[in-house]
């Protein structure tokens, strides 16, 4: 579980006051020599930042794993519908078919898309049915 760190900004004055501890060469070394500090803030810690990376991680792995149970959710909801989809075609396959013994052979007619999606089936005589 990530543990989120709440950072503090450092408060005092002369913050960004160094004074030159040591010279050797084209060297200097500067310690930091604020006037006072009132906040010490967030120190930053090899912990603090490796807290960061982790919960980076973490996250990542727990989007990827939920990207994998959602493709896989949508995968199985797409075959079930293909087969109540199948199952709606062998029904009215099978209805046509007893319509005819009862009555004869039904005219089938091509099919046309229209530019808006719908489609129209063309009578023999020209005329034309929508079919939303």
């Amino acid at each position: 579980m990530y543990k989120k760190t709440s950072w503090k900004a450092r408060h005092g004055t002369g913050l960004n006051k160094f004074t030159e501890t040591e010279r050797s060469g084209n060297t200097v070394v500067l310690t930091n020599t604020p006037d006072s500090i009132s906040e010490p803030g967030t120190p930053f810690s090899v912990d603090n930042m490796n807290n960061i990376e982790d919960g980076i991680y973490r996250a990542h792995n727990d989007i990827a794993s939920e990207v994998q149970e959602r493709q896989l959710a949508i995968s199985t909801a797409t075959q079930a519908l293909q087969r109540e989809i199948e199952t709606l075609h062998n029904g009215i396959a099978q209805i046509i078919s007893l319509m005819e013994l009862n009555s004869g052979p039904i005219p089938r007619f091509p099919l046309i898309t229209a530019e808006d999606g719908a489609y129209l089936v063309t009578a023999e005589d020209g005329d034309y049915l929508v079919v939303a």
